[in-house]
């Protein structure tokens, strides 16, 4: 059911009728590649084998046959950041047309590099137990997750109205894992500990879906 009404939600896209005058297409096709150009963009990224879902609300620089975007990376959802308190991430991306960015075709391809570094921490209190001294102590842990991606792909950018648009990507690359995490104990500083680990580069893949605006 969820994937007809998909389906036809994309063919009203393809076969509604462009609401606005062609001479306005024209001059703001032909603006764009001429001078600098802004936009707003909030993308959503699953990254595939882990599933994980961010969104980024960027800001959209667009110049000749390239479109750039940076912007502030947040989790949605993943059994190991939900729970965290502080979230730290950046994205940019650039995009390049072939055909240069044009407002006058519906469809309009592009190829694509993404970056971006995310920097999750955790924190939690719980009681450990020492069995010399018959007690427990509070122990303060800290968890924190360096995570960092390079992807490169293509997607299709589908003008809908004077200047929205909605853009889907996939992308293959590396990706770059590392944690740490920190036990301290004030009582008892023998409890307390660092223990750290890395992850080799491996290869990773994630779809995006995003709906933005160029001015």
């Amino acid at each position: 059911m969820k994937s007809r009404i998909f389906q036809t939600f994309i063919l009203l896209i393809l076969l509604t009728p462009k609401v606005y005058p062609q001479n306005e297409l024209t001059d703001k096709a032909s603006d764009v590649p001429k001078v600098v150009n802004f936009g707003i963009n909030l993308s959503y990224t699953a990254l595939l084998p882990t599933r994980v879902i961010a969104a980024t609300p960027g800001l959209v620089l667009n110049l000749n046959k390239f479109s750039f975007l940076i912007g502030p990376r947040t989790y949605l959802s993943n059994n190991t950041f939900d729970k965290s308190k502080h979230l730290r991430g950046i994205q940019v991306s650039c995009k390049f047309f072939p055909n240069g960015i044009t407002y006058e075709k519906r469809f309009n391809f592009y190829f694509l590099y993404d970056l971006a570094y995310s920097k999750i921490v955790t924190e939690s209190d719980h009681q450990v137990y020492y069995h010399p001294d018959l007690q427990h102590y509070m122990s303060n842990d800290t968890y924190t997750i360096n995570y960092t991606t390079n992807f490169i792909g293509y997607g299709f950018q589908l003008n809908i109205i004077k200047g929205f648009y909605i853009n889907q990507s996939l992308q293959l690359g590396i990706a770059h894992y590392s944690d740490k995490l920190e036990i301290v104990v004030p009582d008892k500083s023998i409890l307390s500990e660092e223990v750290s680990s890395s992850q080799e580069p491996a290869f990773d893949g994630m779809i995006r879906l995003g709906l933005g605006y160029n001015f």
